[in-house]
């Protein structure tokens, strides 16, 4: 698991990641990036994920994965500044 985070009274900032192995070979899956409002568009969150990018790179993955909801087009632009594309979409229902 890659874990960075830090917090001050300034900023908050946080990226969880695991290597998994998925039909044989070894991804790198983002499972949160957190980065404050306060320090958000200043190249925190870049910063983690190319750091998160390489360290998966390091240790053998191929590609790197993360969801994105639909709603979120900031992060959606966000990740496709830094090359990611989209290729599936997963669906849910929701119960009253």
């Amino acid at each position: 698991m890659i874990r960075d985070a830090r917090l001050t009274d300034r900023d908050t900032i946080c990226l969880l990641a695991d290597q998994v192995n998925r039909d044989h070979h070894q991804q790198l899956q983002v499972s949160t990036i957190v980065v404050s409002s306060e320090v958000q568009r200043e190249g925190v969150g870049r910063q983690l994920m190319l750091s998160a990018i390489d360290k998966g790179k390091c240790l053998g993955a191929s590609e790197t994965t993360l969801e994105v909801m639909a709603y979120n087009k900031d992060a959606q632009l966000f990740y496709e500044t830094l090359g990611f594309s989209e290729f599936s979409r997963k669906m849910s229902l929701s119960f009253p």
